[in-house]
């Protein structure tokens, strides 16, 4: 009789056991649930967002200048250079030499590439060869 007693005690132990983790399961599996709601609306939100950084982007690499405009810039520059050094004007002739200095660092930012040809590396060369003589000589 003892054993039969030990043995019901036992098995309504377990039956309560199994209903409260059974409780405690389905209240963990709701809270999960609804904190699942807001996270895939902030994924959603976080992807559109994304998107239209992507498309900005796209749209600033369109508009930013590319070798072409900055040698289109350099020889004007340089033309200004030579009419002002021919005119005798120096004071001009050294904003224009700068000013083709900053235009030519921008295009070395570039790192482009034409024929197999680096032209960081020649716009680098120039900016140590030719450049540096024409300060020297203004």
């Amino acid at each position: 009789m003892k054993s039969t007693t030990y043995l019901s005690a036992g098995l309504i132990i377990c039956a309560v056991l199994i209903v409260v983790l059974f409780y405690r399961v389905l209240n963990v599996e709701n809270r999960l649930r609804s904190s699942g709601a807001p996270n895939s609306v902030g994924v959603a939100a976080l992807s559109e967002s994304l998107k239209r950084v992507q498309a900005e982007l796209a749209t600033t690499k369109e508009l930013a200048p590319g070798l072409g405009e900055y040698m289109t810039t350099i020889q004007l520059h340089a033309g200004k250079l030579w009419f002002a050094a021919k005119t005798g004007n120096w004071q001009l002739a050294e904003y224009e030499l700068d000013e083709l200095k900053e235009t030519m660092e921008a295009a070395k930012g570039l790192n482009a590439e034409k024929n197999g040809v680096k032209i960081s590396n020649v716009l680098d060369a120039v900016l140590q060869t030719q450049v540096t003589r024409l300060a020297d000589s203004i």
